[in-house]
This record gives C-alpha cells, sequence and structure tokens, in this order.
C-alpha cells in the first residue's frame, strides 16, 4: 500500500503534536511531511509535491478561513484540503466547500474515523456533512460529551502543571501527594478519554474545550 503523505496547518503546538503523534506510517500508511502554523509564512513552494491532502485549522491567528482555503487552492491546485475544527456553523461548513474543500471534520472525532476520512478523500470522495441536521446533532453531542466527560479541580491543577512542562515529581511537590499517586490519575485521566499518551491526553481535552 502507497504512503498517504499529509501536510498539518494548527498554531496550537500541543495540539498539533498530539495530531501528529496520531499517525505511524509503518502501521497505518499515513505519515506527516510536514506541519505550518501560518498559510502565508508557509508560502506556495513549501509543502512537497508528494503531499496529497493539506489539514488546515479553521481559525489561524491573524487569518481568514476563507482567504487561508483561497490560496492554498491557488498555490497547490492538485491537492486534497480538510478542514480540522471545534467550529460547527454550517455557515462556515457551506461557504468552505463552496471554495473547495473535501471534508470538514471536527476535532472530536476518534483518531481512527479521522484516518478513514483521510483515506476515503485520498480516493477521491468528498465528504460533506448534512448541513440541515449537522449543526443540531453534533452540538448535542458536544455538550453530552463535556457533561459526561467533566475534570475535577484536582485533574485540572494537575493538567495545567503537566502542560507547563512540570513533571510527576514536582506535581506531586505542589499537590503535596505522591508522584505514583499522580500518575494514577494521569492513567485514569488517559483511560477515561481513550488515549495512549499524555499529549494525546492534552490534545482531547483542548478539542472538547474541557481545558
Amino acid at each position: 500500500m502507497d504512503i498517504l503523505k499529509i501536510f498539518i496547518f494548527d498554531d496550537h503546538p500541543v495540539a498539533l503534536n498530539g495530531i501528529c503523534e496520531w499517525f505511524h506510517p509503518e502501521i497505518d500508511f499515513i505519515e506527516v511531511s510536514g506541519t505550518g502554523k501560518d498559510v502565508n509564512e508557509t508560502g506556495p513552494f513549501e509543502i512537497e509535491d508528494e503531499v496529497g491532502i493539506i489539514v488546515l485549522d479553521l481559525y489561524l491567528k491573524q487569518s481568514n478561513p476563507y482567504d487561508n482555503v483561497e490560496l492554498l487552492r491557488a498555490w497547490y491546485p492538485e491537492k486534497k484540503i480538510v478542514i480540522f475544527t471545534s467550529e460547527d456553523s454550517s455557515l462556515w461548513k457551506r461557504g468552505l466547500f463552496k471554495r473547495g474543500i473535501s471534508a470538514y471534520v471536527h476535532k472530536w472525532v476518534l483518531s481512527t474515523e479521522f484516518k478513514e476520512i483521510l483515506r476515503k478523500v485520498a480516493a477521491g470522495e468528498n465528504m460533506m456533512p448534512e448541513f440541515e441536521s449537522d449543526q443540531c446533532s453534533s452540538s448535542e453531542m458536544a455538550n453530552s460529551l463535556t457533561q459526561r466527560l467533566d475534570l475535577t479541580p484536582s485533574e485540572k491543577f494537575t493538567l495545567e502543571k503537566l502542560i507547563q512542562g512540570k513533571g510527576l515529581k514536582e506535581i506531586a511537590a505542589e499537590m503535596y501527594r505522591t508522584p505514583k499517586a499522580i500518575d494514577k490519575t494521569l492513567q485514569r485521566l488517559r483511560k477515561k478519554f481513550n488515549v495512549d499518551s499524555n499529549i494525546q491526553l492534552l490534545l482531547n481535552l483542548i478539542q472538547r474545550k474541557l481545558f
């Protein structure tokens, strides 16, 4: 099976690192060939010819989503564009599909589902949502997830320190707990959110707007 190469635009370091951790070319045959924080800064010559799909966060700092898509379409007309975002507005979906994107994917999707969408897009499919019903159902799903997967103050404190780059011993000292107890908290959270690493955990929480 040929390797599908993708390029990812996202200006949140934790989110970007977490998304990149989803892909393992030797297993899923999808490779992240490059990343960027700004479409204009990346320019028309930086993305490899072999890249088949550009994954684009809807909101990049100091730029308009429509402008970003139109620039990428002009610079790389042969590449597919997939929007990857937490935004659930039907207006954005309609406007972006009119400008030639191939898929609009919510960030709370599972990594396995996202990979399958990328494969379908690479095969020539357009993954267009149902505009009339999509906004309601997705909003209900997001609210349900928020209610079911809320964080305790202790869990939030642990994660805040983790994102600051502190280790288990430092977090434990600030919380007057043992490193083993902090590790158990993180293990429980990884299981709760169905992820394998702390980076993926932070990404998942950011995507769900819980952190």
